[in-house]
């Protein structure tokens, strides 16, 4: 993980749940977008219209799956962790709070 992961870790789950949806938006977009633009793009150089868009069309519909399920996996990954380090704090300020008395 990055350092930005780190420090959203450090400000719990939420942050890191907003930061991957905003970053996810952007990223789909270019992922559908850009293999649509470059199969019209193919197919008016080489005369095929529609074939190559459409190719171009499900191969961006597979990348966006893959890519929505990847930023699923680390998004519940950095919950987790996010998660296990709230947790780990909440216990280590119960036993100081015990050792303290």
């Amino acid at each position: 993980m990055s350092e930005i992961d780190d420090l959203l870790l450090s400000k719990g789950s939420k942050a890191v749940f907003y930061t991957k949806i905003l970053g996810l938006g952007w990223r789909l977009a270019v992922t559908l977008l850009l293999p649509i633009f470059a199969g019209l793009w193919i197919d008016n150089r080489l005369h095929t219209y529609p074939s190559m868009t459409i190719s171009a069309f499900f191969v961006a519909i597979f990348a966006s799956g893959l890519y929505i399920y990847k930023t699923y996996q680390d998004l519940s990954i950095a919950t987790k962790l996010s998660d296990n380090s709230v947790a780990t704090t909440k216990a280590k300020n119960r036993y100081n709070r015990k050792e303290v008395k």
